[in-house]
């Protein structure tokens, strides 16, 4: 199956879980629900920004926008849910100020995603992007060879991802690495996460287990993540949730160690590296949609 098709299926695909999460949504609001509805984003955002040049660029950048809209207001309400999960293990009173704001901020922005959700639905979004999100007939240039079968164009460039991953994270996991390039790190996993699941039916089952030793990673490097945005949300009220503050340092040492033992573990092992590659090297003949 030659690129274009196999592409179009899959962000077709992709339109029709985003858009089953997005109308969940009217009926659900809880944080699980928002993690569906941000996840079903990131698949398809990862999907277009990979491979940007299939697709026509007014469209492009048209959807992009709009999805980075729903994903800003859905962060706003999931930091604010995670803050809270922080504050009740850390030993905050729910009751406390700090977490009495943070409970208004997030039934504020609450309304503000609803509202867009409905617009998307007035709109008849996200399967209204179908027909204008087809790679194109004119779709040659860049790094991905639209005629040519979707396994050629996997074997080529998820093979040169994965070493540029591998590299990244062998810098990431250094001690002393700042907090700045483990963020970009996280965000480079979650790229190469996301881009791989796009490939998974040139691959098949197998790839699930790669799959999963990502997203310990990027989980791991999530979590200081969110120690890193709880802070900044409470900053201004640090006096009155001094425990919290206590927890996330400690919780920043306890998850900073067990991403370098994943990484050394899971990705530093003497032959993982050529493990991957080996494996990429190897698609399917035809994919298994």
């Amino acid at each position: 199956m030659e690129l274009r098709q196999f592409i179009g299926l899959r962000i077709e695909d992709l339109l029709s879980r985003l858009n089953q999460e997005v109308e969940l949504l009217e009926k659900e609001q809880d944080a699980d629900r928002i993690h569906d509805v941000r996840v079903s984003i990131r698949r398809l955002t990862q999907a277009l920004r990979a491979l940007r040049s299939l697709f026509a660029k007014g469209m492009y950048k048209e959807v992009r926008a709009q999805l980075r809209t729903m994903m800003d207001l859905s962060s706003e309400i999931r930091n604010r849910d995670i803050a809270l999960e922080l504050c009740q293990a850390a030993g905050v009173p729910a009751e406390a100020a700090p977490c009495l704001a943070l409970q208004r901020e997030r039934e504020a922005a609450l309304g503000r995603l609803l509202a867009e959700a409905r617009k998307w639905k007035k709109k008849g979004l996200p399967l209204a992007w179908r027909e204008g999100l087809k790679p194109t007939e004119e779709s040659t240039k860049g790094r991905w060879a639209a005629e040519a079968p979707a396994s050629e164009n996997a074997r080529e460039e998820l093979v040169a991802e994965a070493e540029e991953f591998f590299r990244a994270g062998r810098k990431a996991a250094r001690k002393g690495t700042s907090v700045r390039k483990l963020h970009e790190f996280r965000l480079h996993t979650k790229h190469f996460r996301y881009l791989l699941e796009v490939f998974r039916p040139v691959y098949g089952q197998p790839m699930d287990g790669r799959l999963k030793r990502l997203r310990e990673v990027q989980t791991l490097l999530g979590d200081l993540n969110d120690y890193a945005v709880t802070g900044e949300l409470l900053s201004s009220s640090r006096d009155g949730v001094q425990e919290l503050f206590a927890y996330l340092g400690k919780q920043r040492k306890k998850r900073l160690a067990e991403f370098r033992a994943c990484w050394m573990e899971s990705f530093d092992r003497e032959g993982q590296e050529e493990a991957w590659v080996r494996y990429l090297s190897h698609p399917l003949r035809e994919p298994r949609l």
